[in-house]
């Protein structure tokens, strides 16, 4: 398949602006099989929403063999996928796995456990639940643990067997300038666009995305802040999955109760009908039991791997 092909297959997304959800034939979003669920502010444009950042190369949990190691979507890009920042210390990454690792954090469970979760992890690592990075850029740890992908007749068991961490925020406009020099939101003369430091940067294509990973952590290698094995990245479906549900059964990472979509999104009714259709600031409306802000809503977010509209498989990762 040729870039131009797999970029624009990575584009393909069935967005309903109203609820910023995909929706599978039976009217329920299928939002546990589609990484963007932005939605929102009508904007047709992609950007980049979250980062990963893997903790350590080797495996706390239970290192899987490689006939263990099943994939939940299709091929991945031939980039490698690793993850976003955190402001690491070489002393924590030595003693690790000397420790014997927390229980891993099995759907579903409330907002008190998923705190224990991040808490007894965050110990385990030797550091805080939430890191700031070089270019005010805050991530959070994400447990290792076990969900059902997907939903209603297309579900598999995941099992994400290593810590990560997300950003709490989407990727704004003046963390993106710092890194990349560049200012994609304004390009072609696009009227629909709020320009501020703390808004989410759009119109950010994947290989861009993915530049800004790689750019970010080359940086943070070269002032000390990473490891020679850890790096920031897109995360992969099943990681934006478990991050975004959170522990979670229901459509939304909040409940079932679509009234209550405001509170955590921008999307059409708040935003597009509004009068306000453009990416807006980041961190504005209620987090995910992760702490994750924009989890549904305001701009599109890119992933590390292949959509897949049908899932082949579950497995471990």
């Amino acid at each position: 398949m040729s870039e131009k092909a797999a970029l624009e297959r990575f584009i393909q997304t069935n967005i309903t602006k109203e609820t910023g959800q995909r929706r599978s034939g039976s009217g329920r979003p299928a939002w546990m099989s589609d990484k963007r669920i932005l939605a929102g502010a009508g904007a047709s444009s992609i950007l980049l929403l979250i980062v990963a950042f893997e903790m350590f190369s080797t495996d706390p949990v239970n290192p899987p063999t490689g006939s263990e190691i099943a994939s939940v979507g299709e091929s991945r890009p031939t980039a490698k996928s690793s993850s976003t920042n955190r402001a690491a210390t070489p002393s924590k990454s030595v003693t690790r796995d000397t420790l014997v690792a927390p229980p891993v954090a099995v759907a579903p469970f409330d907002a008190a456990q998923a705190k224990k979760h991040q808490e007894a992890w965050a110990k385990h690592l030797g550091e805080p639940v939430e890191t700031t990075n070089s270019i005010g850029m805050k991530f959070v740890v994400i447990p290792p643990g076990e969900f059902e992908m997907g939903e209603e007749d297309n579900t598999v068991p995941v099992t994400l067997t290593k810590p990560f961490r997300v950003g709490v925020h989407e990727v704004t406009q003046g963390q993106f300038r710092t890194v990349m020099g560049t200012e994609p939101w304004k390009d072609e003369g696009h009227s629909d666009v709020q320009v501020g430091e703390n808004v989410a940067a759009s119109r950010v294509n994947w290989m861009a995305a993915t530049t800004f990973c790689k750019k970010l952590t080359e940086s943070e290698r070269a002032e000390g802040r990473l490891l020679t094995d850890e790096e920031y990245r897109l995360p992969t479906e099943a990681e934006w999955a478990y991050a975004c549900r959170a522990g979670t059964t229901t459509i939304f990472s909040f409940g079932d109760d679509e009234s209550q979509l405001g509170a955590y999104a921008w999307y059409a009714s708040n935003a597009k009908n509004a009068g306000e259709a453009y990416a807006h600031a980041v961190g504005m409306k209620k987090p995910n039991l992760w702490g994750l802000h924009d989890i549904h809503g305001n701009v599109y977010e890119w992933c590390g791997d292949w959509h897949a509209e049908l899932l082949q498989q579950g497995g471990m990762d």
